[in-house]
């Protein structure tokens, strides 16, 4: 391991994660509080996105399709 600038070793992290941005923020809190939803959620990005584990992202939208939301292929991101 290279150490950085002060001469100390740093570790970092990397997880696979989808991203999941929804911009009612009702629904957000909804999906948040779900029991059934919460081994499927790995963080809070931002105030209307979530991180999901991209290894059961399939069974998440499952449960997100059940509930009667809609799924977008794509996410947008402006630059």
């Amino acid at each position: 391991m290279r150490p950085n600038w002060a001469g100390q070793p740093v570790a970092v992290e990397v997880a696979g994660v989808t991203v999941l941005r929804c911009q009612q923020p009702e629904t957000l809190a909804a999906l948040k509080a779900s029991k059934t939803l919460q081994p499927y959620i790995r963080g809070e990005l931002a105030a209307d996105t979530l991180l999901v584990d991209t290894a059961q992202v399939a069974a998440f939208e499952a449960h997100l399709k059940w509930a009667g939301l809609r799924v977008e292929a794509r996410l947008g991101v402006g630059r």
